[in-house]
């Protein structure tokens, strides 16, 4: 099972709250009303199950299944992003069509957690309450991480979690911060995310994720999965700083 089958950011309740939070961001004289049915817990678990057309895939299968159709699924499951409350530094995520997925959760978090300091510089603590009162705990995760974003697809309706993506780019442009920066193949025209052009290749890492982050996930389709760690191995990148999910 991908680890990415599970995104639980990507609910209607989470980007509402998103869009919520960043009204606030823009007008601070604006306080953060989240609606109580926005905050109730789920009473299903989402998950994202891609129809790909191999005769033999399990995803096939369990997207063929009716509703309600009680399944068992055992084997390996993949190793996620491995990240503690310590980890700190560069990061470049090199991702292609539902490999996004997988770090959709990590950019919601990370977007949270920039609001909630942006806040806590205002002296606008009750914006900052309401975050916290929804259950997150900033005091000590991902405080020093300034994250690379690269995402291609193959058309627009394809770029799954594209706002969740966007808000934090808007965030990141709007506070001059260092946390967020990404660069797409689907841009929509938003200025916040730059407009990727080209394919991964060696010269696009090299200009612009660079050989100095100090991990680089990578997760997309098989060829991508294998063409793109050998390029950043070719820019000098340690293999041990590569993290295929």
């Amino acid at each position: 099972m991908r680890a990415y089958t599970t995104a639980l950011s990507m609910t209607p309740q989470n980007l509402e709250i998103m869009k919520l939070v960043y009204a606030s961001l823009e007008n601070p004289e604006k306080k953060i009303a989240i609606p109580a049915e926005l905050t109730k817990p789920l009473d299903s678990l989402p998950l994202f199950i891609k129809k790909y057309p191999f005769p033999k895939g399990l995803s096939k299968e369990i997207w063929e299944l009716e509703n309600n159709t009680k399944c068992i699924i055992e084997g390996p499951y993949g190793r996620g992003l491995e990240l503690t409350p310590e980890t700190k530094g560069k990061v470049a995520i090199i991702c292609g069509g539902t490999g996004v997925l997988l770090f959709l959760d990590f950019i919601h978090y990370l977007y949270m957690q920039t609001a909630y300091k942006i806040f806590m510089t205002r002296g606008d603590k009750k914006n900052a309450d309401a975050i916290l009162a929804l259950g997150y705990d900033f005091s000590q995760s991902f405080n020093l991480i300034s994250v690379k974003f690269c995402g291609a697809f193959a058309k627009q309706e394809e770029a799954y979690g594209y706002d969740i993506v966007l808000m934090l780019a808007k965030v990141n442009q709007k506070f001059k911060l260092d946390v967020f920066e990404a660069i797409m193949t689907v841009a929509k025209g938003d200025q916040e995310i730059k407009e990727l052009k080209d394919r991964f290749n060696r010269q696009m890492l090299q200009n612009y994720v660079g050989s100095i982050a100090d991990r680089y996930y990578v997760c997309g389709p098989p060829g991508m999965n294998k063409s793109v760690p050998e390029q950043l191995a070719g820019m000098g990148v340690p293999k041990g700083k590569i993290i295929l999910v």
